[in-house]
């Protein structure tokens, strides 16, 4: 609220956005400005992730199913 002796005091419940988010009604996710992007697609049952500038990760990785891989692979410097 305003008031007209100057002081103001409030909270904002919220924006309204016109824009419709990218991707499709199925899709939940976060969208960045350099195409970037995590979405979980429930149709699909995927979880999809770009990342512009490459993925790190630390700490030990446990995949469950099959590992397809487009590219090389290094492994302690050498490709393999």
């Amino acid at each position: 609220m305003f008031f007209t002796n100057g002081i103001s005091d409030g909270i904002c419940l919220g924006v309204i956005d016109d824009n419709d988010p990218p991707g499709a009604p199925d899709q939940r996710g976060v969208w960045f400005e350099d195409g970037s992007y995590v979405y979980y697609n429930r149709s699909s049952k995927q979880l999809m992730v770009k990342a512009s500038g490459g993925v790190s990760l630390e700490g030990d990785v446990t995949i469950t199913g099959s590992l397809t891989v487009e590219g090389s692979i290094t492994r302690g410097g050498e490709t393999i």
